[in-house]
């Protein structure tokens, strides 16, 4: 988004986001729910050595979402001018070419999703943080500012995409997935017993993530939609904890509860919980305070963006200190339940996005988010205690919090004193991060922190 945002304009950057909302939710609902199934019967069916049903969940999950998100790419594709008709696009054919990523990012979901069963978080970060995030700017930087086109930008974002999906799949071979592919064994009652829930999860989750950029285009022009995704995008920065920890703790959450360890599963989620929230935390505070120095590299104009990136920071805290709840339901056989909750949720954040946008504008979207966002979270939270019973424990997150008291307090002190520029948010992060380490290390670890980290 920075690139696009300096070399064409916030106009084109929502542009960008309304056609990028629409190839991740066609993308979301291509995996049929598969990306949490495999996830969790990978982990099952690795632990219990069951090669022949770990082959049949790789091979149902990759081919039924390669099936499924061809179909809606073909479908789309070649009747492109009813969508744009009924979504408000402007920029046609870029829009229209976005949509042949349809397959890749399925595929890359489901295929890192199946590799995190392993309990192994480096093969994702290979094929999304590096194939994909890292391959999709150069390309997309290649296309903007040395073709000047938004169209060629586009095209790279969709070759990193496939090449990340394609990826993905080959590291599964890797694992051993398919080792008996020859002789799968398929338990399609009970998988598509619970992909069906997955799969309303699925479009509910989008529907709660993508509703604010849906409302805003029937409200406002391209530009603002822009300045909400600049917003936006810096925000979900905050959740770099939360996103690292939940690469391994669904697998590790299902393991668990296969082998009725509930006391060992509510360690790991208030660890996760913890760590997550401190380092959610000390983001939110240098995003607070410089907020308006960080927009300013995206061009002139984006500092109309700052409440509602404060906003959507805020609730980001909330998320991290409620921890992955979520990720919970459905790893312990409570997939109709979360079902539940999320549609709940996305239907309480498009009547507030309804009510808010028209008033409040990007502020509005902001608002409406945060508070979906914290409300369906903390449901989620009494729902894993007390439905769950998964014993958790809070105390943790008050034992270990003097490094972020004092971190905090440095950078306020810095603020003070050397006022908010590009210097001191410098100085800020140095200093706030040394003294973090520094304090976090004298203060020490537990047993389980550690385990966890070596993990993540």
């Amino acid at each position: 988004m920075f690139v696009l945002s300096r070399a064409f304009g916030p106009a084109l950057v929502g542009a960008f986001a309304v056609s990028r909302t629409l190839l991740q939710a066609f993308g979301l609902f291509s995996t049929f729910g598969f990306k949490n199934i495999s996830k969790k019967y990978i982990a099952i069916y690795y632990s219990s050595r069951d090669a022949e049903s770990l082959a049949g969940i790789s091979l149902l999950s990759i081919v039924s979402t390669a099936f499924v998100s061809c179909t809606f790419t073909g479908i789309l594709f070649f009747n492109f001018h009813h969508v744009a008709k009924i979504a408000n696009i402007e920029f046609l054919e870029p829009a229209r070419f976005m949509i042949l990523g349809i397959p890749g990012f399925a595929l890359m979901k489901v295929g890192t999703a199946a590799t995190q069963g392993y309990k192994e978080s480096k093969y994702g970060v290979y094929s999304t943080d590096i194939v994909y995030s890292v391959g999709a700017l150069l390309l997309v930087a290649s296309g903007a500012y040395l073709l000047n086109s938004l169209l060629a930008a586009i095209a790279g974002y969709v070759f990193a995409l496939s090449a990340a999906a394609l990826l993905s799949i080959w590291f599964l071979f890797r694992l051993g997935a398919f080792e008996k592919a020859h002789t799968p064994n398929f338990n399609t009652k009970k998988w598509m017993g619970e992909a069906i829930p997955m799969f309303f999860i699925s479009i509910g989750q989008y529907l709660l993530i993508w509703t604010d950029i849906a409302v805003l285009s029937l409200y406002v022009p391209s530009t603002q939609i822009g300045y909400y995704e600049i917003a936006y995008q810096t925000a979900v920065l905050l959740g770099f904890a939360v996103f690292a920890a939940n690469s391994v703790f669904p697998s590790k959450a299902s393991e668990l509860h296969f082998n009725d360890q509930a006391e060992e599963l509510g360690k790991y989620y208030s660890i996760i919980s913890k760590w997550s929230t401190y380092l959610t935390i000390l983001g939110f505070t240098f995003l607070y305070l410089y907020g308006e120095v960080l927009l300013g590299f995206f061009g002139p104009g984006y500092m109309v963006a700052w409440l509602p990136l404060v906003v959507l920071g805020a609730s980001r805290c909330l998320w991290a200190v409620f921890g992955p709840a979520g990720q919970v339901l459905m790893m312990v056989d409570m997939e109709r339940l979360e079902m539940i909750n999320t549609f709940f949720a996305a239907f309480l954040n498009v009547m507030l996005n309804i009510i808010l946008i028209p008033h409040y504008g990007i502020a509005g979207a902001a608002i409406a988010s945060g508070i979906s966002f914290a409300v369906i979270n903390a449901v989620r939270l009494y729902e894993v205690i007390e439905l769950a019973g998964v014993p958790l424990d809070f105390v943790e997150h008050i034992r270990g919090s003097p490094p972020v008291i004092a971190t905090i307090s440095v950078i306020l002190i810095l603020t003070y004193f050397l006022g908010v520029t590009i210097i001191s948010a410098v100085s800020s992060l140095l200093i706030g991060t040394s003294v973090f380490l520094i304090g976090t290390y004298l203060y020490g670890f537990t047993d389980t922190d550690r385990l966890l980290f070596e993990e993540v």
